[in-house]
């Protein structure tokens, strides 16, 4: 292979020399897809070819996009232009060509879904041991549905993977699961993305697919060091009719071997192509030599396949920076702080600094807060369109009409769902109801068992055009969700009002987006309703990305993956949370077939399996650092057990240029001049408690903070502490209590007052709608033998009823569905299996009511049977802790329901338990009431009720106060004594 390094200066002479095999071999910022760029400009303005028979690709949409922009400001508008696209839209337009059909893609989610739907139909003994328990479970789905397009990535087929699967014995089953799903795609008249670039290359391997090939002259890939082999396969195909084919890529920056892509493409294109021409571009434009001296230092060590050789550095001065802190808090607060410095001091714009993070699930989030803290532009983690606020008030719309709007007698978890997701409505600026008004409407639909629907009626013409939407709900539930949306804003004229008003920019714009996307999804697959569609966006991969941003374009900081910055480029970059298992991310796989096997690397070796993880995570540092054109902070926390023994990551340490961590440490503290007003007040609070400074520094700060210009501050005050709440009551003129309201304020009068009365801690626990299910699965099974003078139903009865009832279950995805739903089976599992009581079901779920100190007291008897000694009320708990013999004995809520019994029914009652299946005992534990303290707990809860007619909001301190989610208000604790006036 001919290899030769040129220069900028060099370039000129090397541009329309396109013949034959070309590999340019490019270190970062050396201006790759530049050069891609001008040789395509002089191809077609020197004759060689016309702009239709030049086809350049890329790896992602995002360079495809930018690509086709440079080449056309490069070409000029008239004309042709040239193809410039993605392999899978490439893909996407010869199959059309060749069976005159345009082929619909699956979604990830329908991906999965179709493949789950075989699974559930598969022969058990089909399949390994390991996988037959969990063969219908949406988790092993997608991880099949990953599988195969890992396989058709790398153009195995289901006899190359039944070959693979001989020395793989747990790949055993998915050779004739391949097959299968294969022939399901072909009834389907659908195809995946995986299966899309094999029907590609199948297709250019025949006559036709040459003779269109034939059509492009010269064809070049960007990004080559990203392809798969399918994608390697086609780019090779296409350009085999007239040999001229240039791809450009570093292979240090090979970073997405988890979807497929194999360095190998590019590190061995020379020995593949004979005559191949190597040209090396030798200058950086972006990186300096502090920082690509760094970025070495980090791959140094790994033996990296198809270097570029030596890249001179970008002219100017870098820095790396590397520091150490003993909470993520911390680090996330010096980041922010560092960057505000940057913007309002330095002058640098948002749009160039970059915080990075290998995962995720890792650190954004109190990244992105920080950021907020300081009002600095970013994009929120997870931000999409179905997140923003005007489309998650359509979701919340149709959630009311599928799911309890017009229908009675729903399920508890359901109904709850739907009268969180009409407070929302009503609260919000469709129609702006009074907090006041809204809690009305609410108490009055749980109190008189009405559907929202009734309620609707009952307010008259005021809620006709929200009663309309909810009678009828087919507008969400059948039909394109394109359609549903229309119906939905022409029957709410409201929403036309709001897009109009001159302060919602960015509704106007969401709203926009939100119609093209359901326009593009009705095209795709008009069968998916509006209400499927907002559960597909559930899945992590649908609809991340709208097409058109729901937020004006500001120039702000970039908060992403070390991943997804990849082909950007910055003056700061902060790669954080750079902590060992973090970063490097060394786990053996991430998933549980271990596609990443498939290749032919790593199918045997155990040390090519790691060395190659090693590599691709060194690849990936080196690339993240040379997004940088002056600067390169790296942060990590060094913390103790208490956070699980973290340690900065080897990457961090050698990028630093040091030998151990014992050389970093936390920044010193700043010495950098204020930027803003808070940071100003502190420094003058400083100086006036500095026993060093000098008496008339300390003098004129104390001068300036007690005559503050403007009022910036109050010199009495803190900055940061809340100011004082108003002095007014809570209750309303009437209210109702319930026993479980009772032990709330028993624990702590404080946290009920906010949890209860300001409904601060409104948000339903995912502890709470399990156990709402539960009591929902017992109340089914054991009313099929009410009247029969059975004791109890049995195992097979209530497990239909979970089955029944967990379709309705939402614990956020279905995975924790799964999850949560297991946990219910292991607890009635052992409450069926040692069932602890002996007593008929004389009634299940009986709301019961009485008056104590002229309130009342609601309450709900999970179920009142007759024993031998009489009445006995049974009251299930699915948690797993339990309280003491005598807690239990003085049960608040266990008295209320053995009092309100006794008024309701007539008859004494004799005994009253609670049930914990899911206590960590051999048994179902039991905890029973003192019956004979009757009279003592009746007098607690007039004592309490008194109390809370009094509003006596005194704190308790208690066990539970380091999970209360109030301390910072709560006087009992140092941080909540300047919210309150004691």
């Amino acid at each position: 292979m001919r290899d030769h390094r040129i220069s900028p200066q060099e370039w000129g002479q090397w541009l329309d020399r396109a013949d034959g095999a070309q590999l340019i071999v490019a270190g970062p910022g050396t201006g790759k897809t530049e050069f891609l760029v001008r040789r395509v400009a002089s191809i077609v303005g020197s004759g060689l070819a016309r702009r239709d028979e030049v086809a350049v690709f890329s790896f992602s949409r995002r360079s495809a996009s930018d690509l086709r922009r440079r080449i056309t400001e490069s070409l000029g508008q008239s004309g042709m232009p040239v193809e410039s696209s993605t392999f899978h839209s490439l893909s996407l337009r010869l199959l059309e060509v060749g069976s005159g059909q345009r082929p619909i893609p699956l979604t990830t989610p329908e991906h999965v879904a179709v493949v789950g739907d075989l699974l559930r139909a598969e022969r058990p003994t089909d399949w390994p041991l390991i996988y037959r328990g969990i063969l219908p479970s949406p988790a092993f789905a997608a991880e099949i549905a990953d599988f195969l397009m890992r396989c058709a990535e790398r153009l195995l087929s289901p006899e190359d993977l039944r070959q693979k699967a001989l020395e793989r014995h747990d790949w055993r089953g998915i050779p004739e699961f391949f097959e299968k799903y294969r022939q399901r795609l072909l009834d389907m008249e659908r195809i995946d993305y995986g299966t899309l670039l094999v029907s590609a290359v199948d297709f250019l391997r025949t006559t036709r697919g040459q003779q269109i090939a034939s059509g492009y002259r010269f064809v070049l890939v960007d990004d080559y060091q990203d392809t798969s082999p399918a994608q390697a396969s086609i780019a090779n195909l296409l350009a085999r009719p007239n040999g001229n084919l240039t791809v450009a890529g570093d292979p240090y920056q090979s970073v997405y071997s988890f979807r497929g892509s194999e360095v190998r493409n590019i590190a061995a294109f020379g020995e593949q192509h004979e005559g191949c021409l190597r040209l090396v571009l030798d200058r950086s434009f972006r990186v300096p030599p502090e920082i690509l001296e760094a970025a070495l230092r980090v791959v140094s060590s790994g033996d990296l396949p198809g270097a570029a050789g030596p890249v001179k550095p970008a002219a100017g001065a870098g820095r790396v920076d590397a520091y150490i802190f003993d909470q993520e808090t911390a680090e996330a607060e010096w980041i922010a702080q560092e960057i505000e410095h940057a913007v309002r001091a330095e002058g640098v714009l948002p749009g160039n600094i970059a915080i990075l993070v290998r995962s995720k699930r890792e650190m954004l989030n109190e990244l992105s807060r920080a950021l907020q803290r300081r009002d600095l532009p970013h994009d929120p983690p997870r931000r999409r369109l179905v997140d923003h606020p005007a489309i998650r008030l359509v979701n919340d719309l149709v959630t009311v009409a599928v799911q309890g709007g017009s229908a009675r007698g729903v399920p508890p978890g359901q109904a709850a769902e739907a009268d969180r997701a009409m407070r929302r409505v009503m609260l919000g600026p469709l129609f702006a109801t009074s907090l006041g008004k809204e809690r009305d409407l609410a108490r009055r639909r749980r109190r008189l068992g009405l559907s929202w629907v009734d309620i609707l009626e009952q307010e008259g013409v005021a809620a006709s055009d929200l009663r309309g939407i909810l009678v009828d709900n087919r507008w969400a539930t059948s039909g394109p969700a394109s359609e549903g949306f229309w119906h939905l804003w022409t029957s709410l004229g409201v929403f036309e009002a709001i897009a109009k008003h001159p302060d919602k920019d960015q509704w106007r714009l969401a709203f926009s987006s939100f119609a093209q996307a359901l326009s593009r999804q009705a095209d795709r697959d008009p069968s998916v309703s509006l209400a499927r569609y907002f559960e597909l966006t559930e899945e992590e991969d649908f609809e991340a990305t709208p097409l058109i941003s729901p937020t004006p374009h500001t120039d702000q900081i970039t908060l992403t993956t070390l991943h997804q910055a990849k082909g950007l480029e910055f003056d700061h970059v902060f790669i954080a949370n750079a902590v060992e298992s973090v970063f490097p991310d060394l786990r053996r796989s991430r998933r549980m077939l271990r596609p990443e096997l498939l290749s032919p690397e790593r199918a045997t070796n155990i040390g090519a399996q790691h060395l190659f993880q090693v590599q691709e995570e060194m690849r990936l540092a080196y690339t993240a650092m040379t997004r940088a054109k002056r600067r390169v902070v790296w942060t990590a926390t060094d913390a103790g057990v208490d956070q699980g023994e973290r340690r900065p990551s080897r990457f961090l340490i050698a990028a630093a240029g040091v030998t151990s961590i014992e050389s970093l440490g936390a920044p010193k503290e700043s010495q950098l001049d204020p930027v803003t007003v808070s940071e100003f007040e502190v420094s003058l609070r400083r100086k006036v408690l500095d026993p060093h400074a000098p008496a008339v520094a300390r003098l004129a700060a104390t001068q300036v903070l007690a005559t503050a210009p403007g009022g910036w501050w109050e010199p009495d005050r803190f900055a940061g502490v809340p100011a004082f709440g108003p002095d007014a009551p809570l209750l309303p003129v009437s209210i109702r209590l319930s026993p479980s309201q009772a032990e709330s304020y028993a624990t702590c009068p404080r946290r009920y007052a906010m949890e209860r009365r300001l409904r601060l801690g409104d948000s339903e626990s995912p502890y709470a709608r399990f156990g709402s299910l539960v009591h929902r699965v017992l109340e089914i099974s054991e009313s099929t033998i009410l009247g029969t003078g059975a004791t109890h139903a049995d195992l097979a009865t209530a497990l239909d009823a979970i089955e029944e009832v967990w379709k309705d279950a939402d614990f956020g995805t279905p995975q924790l569905n799964e999850a949560w739903k297991r946990h219910a089976i292991e607890g009635l599992t052992k409450l069926y299996d040692r069932w602890p009581g002996n007593g008929v079901p004389l009634a299940l779920e009986t709301r019961v009511e009485t008056e104590i100190e002229g309130v009342a007291w609601v309450g709900l008897i999970d179920r009142l049977e007759r024993t031998k000694d009489g009445l006995q009320v049974v009251d299930y708990k699915s948690g797993k802790s339990y309280p003491s013999v005598a807690a239990a004995a003085e049960s608040i809520q266990l008295a209320f329901y053995a009092t309100a019994a006794n008024r309701v029914f007539g008859e004494a009652v004799r005994g009253a338990e609670m049930w914990f299946p899911r206590a960590n005992s051999v048994g179902v534990t039991v905890r029973k009431l003192d019956i004979e303290s009757l009279d003592q707990a009746t007098a607690a809860m007039a004592e309490i009720t008194l109390a809370i007619l009094g509003e006596i909001w005194a704190p308790r301190v208690n066990e539970r106060c380091g999970k209360c989610e109030f301390q910072t208000s709560c006087p009992a604790w140092p941080q909540g004594r300047g919210a309150y006036i004691s």
